[in-house]
């Protein structure tokens, strides 16, 4: 069979992964290759929030360490950026 551990991750969590990335890309109707790194940003934030313990303190917490995070609310409070 081999060695199934290589470095800090089983193949079984890396192969988990790519599973739950696959079926999250399933989910939509269609994914435009455009889009694609908004797709996987969406997948990674959903990850965080999902895996954590109070999903608002993660939120938060995401926010708060993003540069641009005042200035994209107040784009879209003004309507200038449309998500």
């Amino acid at each position: 069979k081999g060695q199934i551990v290589k470095g800090i991750y089983h193949v079984q969590h890396v192969n988990q992964r790519a599973s739950d990335l696959r079926d999250f890309i399933k989910s939509f109707k269609g994914v435009s290759t455009k889009y694609l790194q908004n797709y996987l940003n969406w997948y990674a934030i959903n990850d965080k929030l999902m895996n954590s313990a109070i999903p608002a303190i993660a939120a938060i917490e995401m926010a708060v360490q993003s540069f641009t995070t005042w200035q994209d609310y107040m784009l879209i409070r003004s309507g200038t950026l449309i998500i």
